[in-house]
């Protein structure tokens, strides 16, 4: 007989078992269900090894190497003195120096006559003397313009002759009067006692009358009536969670008591062990060679000394004609090529064409055909057709066609309720059997009904 519980039965993941045991006991703690417990399943793993490495002390009982790396690597060489080309001795060369330059062979001294002026000799003056006003003396002329008048006050100030009598304008114009002091509009603090009795009438006590009230209705109080069933004592907590006698857990914490020792101290450490006192060489300082001057006296001379000597050479002289001042006694000539070339001229207006009031229109038709006419023919041509569809409406009598991709492609189809959820209804495939540890036990309908033959009748929750 196949016995499954709501866990097993259901297909769409929304149901499940209460999860509410009855018994007070778990044997098998084994039999309960859950997604968690199906996927991720128990591995045996062992413990990660530490990478830190164990922090022990790394003696060495050696004597200590003075060697190091510089002198390793540095080891010191015989070096020899480097080797020095020996300049070549200077031989002056033979013969006596060609004074003569390119300069003077390219461009050889040639007499030329002074270039002549282009300046035009002769020029046309006036003998009469200029009577007349220029245009600036005739355009700006000197107008007779009156003084203006200044309003400034005389600065001369004259000193008063009377007296001073005293009084300031201040005292003059603010004289001052005697008044009555303001009274003050304060009111004063006294207390105002009045010998009238006081008007305790309030709104309260005239609009809401005190009237008789019936008197309360007091609900008779049932008589306490104990139960005759003893009571019961036990709690779901104490039913679930039943003590196991468990030994009690050990602490992990090291035990606090101080360590003594009767040996007697040792001074030896790590660092007098590992860092012993050994004999040094003092290292040796390398004295430096004292200067020796070189043998012999130093030659000053150079090539450029040797080689470009001084000669005695001529200072060139310059081909340029010598400029001499040529005073002119002559008047100054202030004609120039603009006035004698643009002279002004005596020029009259341009008269305007004149419409000719003789011309009249021709009363006659124009007999003939025009340019427009005559190339541009007129011929028929069909219109162009528009593409743009056509917006009216097209009616017509056939049934309307509504049958899309969708309703073609996606048929509906009939989804089989969850069997879990038709539990314990006149649908359901499965009939309750039994309830143990939290979970709901059915069986299948067939099977239940095979075996009701020799088992009696089935129970239904």
């Amino acid at each position: 007989m196949v016995k499954l519980c709501i866990c097993q039965i259901c297909n769409c993941g929304r149901h499940r078992c209460p999860h509410h045991p009855n018994g007070k006991t778990r044997q098998d703690p084994s039999c309960y269900f859950s997604e968690y417990g199906t996927q991720y399943h128990p591995h045996q793993m062992s413990r990660t090894v530490p990478v830190k490495p164990k922090q022990e002390i790394h003696a060495n009982s050696g004597a200590i190497d003075d060697r190091t790396t510089n002198r390793v690597d540095y080891v010191p060489h015989q070096v020899e003195a480097r080797w020095q080309r020996k300049a070549a001795e200077y031989k002056p060369p033979e013969g006596n120096m060609d004074g003569l330059t390119s300069y003077t062979r390219d461009y050889p001294e040639k007499k030329v006559d002074p270039a002549k002026s282009v300046k035009r000799t002769d020029t046309q003056r006036v003998a009469g003397k200029f009577e007349g006003d220029p245009t600036y003396r005739d355009d700006y002329r000197q107008w007779d313009i009156p003084a203006r008048h200044t309003y400034k006050p005389d600065a001369a100030w004259e000193k008063p002759v009377d007296p001073f009598g005293g009084s300031t304008t201040y005292d003059s114009d603010f004289q001052k009067y005697k008044s009555s002091p303001a009274q003050p509009i304060k009111p004063t603090s006294q207390v105002h006692a009045s010998h009238e009795p006081f008007d305790d009438r309030t709104g309260y006590r005239d609009s809401y009358i005190k009237h008789p009230m019936p008197a309360r209705y007091v609900k008779e109080k049932e008589k306490y009536s104990p139960t005759k069933v003893p009571f019961e004592g036990s709690t779901n907590y104490s039913s679930d969670f039943i003590p196991r006698a468990g030994d009690r857990a050990r602490p992990i914490k090291p035990n606090a008591t101080t360590y003594a020792s009767t040996a007697p101290f040792e001074s030896s450490t790590t660092h007098k062990n590992d860092f012993k006192e050994y004999a040094v060489k003092v290292p040796e300082i390398k004295t430096r060679e004292g200067y020796v001057a070189p043998q012999g006296d130093m030659d000053l001379q150079t090539s450029h000394k040797l080689d470009y000597t001084a000669k005695p050479i001529e200072v060139v002289a310059a081909y340029k004609p010598v400029q001499t001042s040529r005073r002119v006694e002559a008047a100054f000539d202030g004609s120039t090529t603009y006035d004698n070339d643009f002279r002004q001229w005596e020029s009259a207006r341009a008269t305007l064409p004149e419409i000719r009031s003789s011309y009249r229109p021709p009363s006659a038709p124009f007999e003939g055909m025009a340019t427009y006419k005559a190339h541009y023919v007129k011929h028929d041509a069909i219109p162009v057709k528009p593409i743009r569809p056509d917006a009216s409406i097209h009616a017509t009598n056939a049934p309307f066609d509504d049958a899309t991709n969708y309703k073609r492609e996606f048929t509906p189809k009939i989804l089989q309720p969850c069997p879990a959820a038709l539990l314990e209804t006149e649908r359901a495939s499965y009939y309750f059997v039994e309830q143990a540890r939290g979970h709901k036990f059915y069986q299948p309908a067939q099977d239940a009904y095979g075996s009701s033959s020799g088992a009696g009748e089935i129970q239904v929750a």
